[in-house]
């Protein structure tokens, strides 16, 4: 194992995809963290980093596969089972290099939220951001080490990146319909101004509010299946995420105004102070501990699941 990990630790570091690759993951970090300074997190640097680490690992790993090196290193005394398991550690672990520079250069950029925003929450999402993008490698490198054409693979993965991506959208739109909608009867009101003219207003009648089924809400078995993919989700996760902190990170905003003679400026702490006291809640830290434990189950059943594959696979 040791010899594997150590052949396959130059292999990157020689490869000039993987240098590529670090140096991509660097400047979409910094592009991301300057945009969010200015406005919020676009998902689309999300959806980038997927791509970089799927083109890495379909590079580096389904390449070893279609170019016969896991055939050599079986005929040379080294177990499939070990094979494996190698590949998955450097995979996983380049990825988790990449995630923490992300993470390190975002986070130098936008430290300013440490200030206000609860640290350990941050903390929660960074990690499970981290394990989400890992367990997705452990996906990756599952289909590398499971077929052997490199071009089959790399279709297959990337298709992957973006099923996951449109999945996701898909899911979490359906599943944010509300069950009921509340309606109530109105009545119409004239008014005539100053000018004799009359307008007309709906006003609302009291004590008539009422539910209505949503027609688009989705229960039962559906609703469960379709949570349990989402929370299953990489990219469900940070979608979540990003959503979540969209107002925490447009420092350079200020407003003011003037009323009644009187001038009054709203900073970005101000804004941020109220969300803490008002839109963070303990259901969201507990929301984020289970999207943990949702990564690290995914993480850790996707390599049993490619571990008993690779074993089973006959390596011409």
């Amino acid at each position: 194992m040791a010899k594997l990990l150590r052949a396959g630790i130059r292999r990157y570091l020689h490869s000039i995809i993987f240098w590529l690759a670090f140096i991509a993951t660097a400047v979409i970090a910094y592009i991301c963290a300057t945009e969010a300074r200015g406005y919020a997190v676009d998902d689309m640097y999300a959806v980038i980093s997927f791509v970089i680490n799927t083109i890495l690992i379909v590079m580096l790993v389904g390449r070893e596969y279609s170019d016969g090196g896991f055939r050599n290193k079986v005929i040379n005394g080294h177990t499939k089972g070990n094979i494996f398991i190698s590949e998955l550690i450097l995979g996983v672990g380049a990825v988790l290099l990449f995630s923490i520079t992300f993470f390190a250069i975002f986070f130098v950029i936008t430290n300013y939220i440490f200030t206000v925003f609860p640290t350990a929450l941050i903390l929660k999402m960074f990690l499970d951001c981290v394990l989400a993008q890992m367990a997705f490698a452990a996906i990756l490198v599952t289909f590398c080490c499971w077929i052997p054409n490199r071009t089959v693979v790399a279709i297959i993965n990337i298709l992957l990146v973006f099923a996951m991506f449109f999945g996701s959208t898909v899911i979490q739109a359906q599943l944010s319909q509300p069950e009921f909608f509340e309606e109530y009867d109105t009545v119409t009101e004239e008014k005539v101004d100053e000018n004799g003219k009359i307008h007309y207003f709906e006003q609302k009648v009291e004590g008539s509010e009422r539910l209505r089924d949503n027609p688009a809400y989705v229960g039962g078995l559906k609703r469960t299946v379709l949570e349990t993919v989402d929370n299953l989700s990489p990219y469900g996760h940070i979608s979540d995420y990003i959503t979540f902190t969209y107002s925490w990170f447009n420092y350079e905003m200020s407003s003011s105004w003037e009323e009644n003679g009187v001038q009054y400026t709203q900073t970005w702490e101000d804004i941020a102070n109220r969300i803490v006291a008002e839109e963070i809640s303990e259901d969201d830290h507990k929301n984020i501990e289970n999207n943990l434990l949702y990564s690290a189950i995914l993480l850790l059943g996707v390599s049993v699941i490619g571990f008993i594959g690779f074993r089973k696979k006959e390596l011409k």
